[in-house]
């Protein structure tokens, strides 16, 4: 089962997804025979019922893997950036770059190539994944 929030970094989408995924397995755990929570389609249509004030996408599997394809190519482009596991902060920089930084604000960054521009369509923009 796939839950993106903490995928995301630490944000305020972090705590909101641990606290979902928290009321998720009570709610499950608390579930004597029936009413489980043991799909994604059972988070997405529980969550979106149950709680008030946070807005869930539901993304199916087959969505993910059609944009999984079509940035394939684009993927097997990019450069890696040394020292990720050091750095918490990339910032775009420009087609094709980034500033890399320690921590947030910080003043001290260095600017890490992560892709061929040349590589890069200039009318290019985020995939964005909608809901079916």
């Amino acid at each position: 089962m796939a839950f993106f929030a903490t995928s995301h970094g630490k944000s305020p989408c972090d705590g909101i997804g641990g606290t979902v995924k928290r009321e998720a397995a009570k709610k499950s755990l608390q579930s004597a025979t029936t009413g489980h929570i043991l799909t994604p389609i059972n988070l997405y249509t529980w969550a979106s019922c149950s709680t008030e004030g946070i807005a869930f996408l539901y993304c199916s599997k087959e969505k993910i893997q059609q944009h999984s394809e079509e940035l394939a190519e684009q993927f097997d482009q990019a450069h890696t950036v040394s020292g990720t596991t050091d750095n918490h902060c990339y910032q775009p920089a420009g087609l094709g770059t980034l500033h890399v930084s320690r921590i947030s604000r910080d003043a001290t960054f260095f600017t890490a190539k992560v892709s061929d521009t040349d590589d890069i369509p200039a009318d290019s923009k985020p995939v964005e994944l909608a809901a079916d």
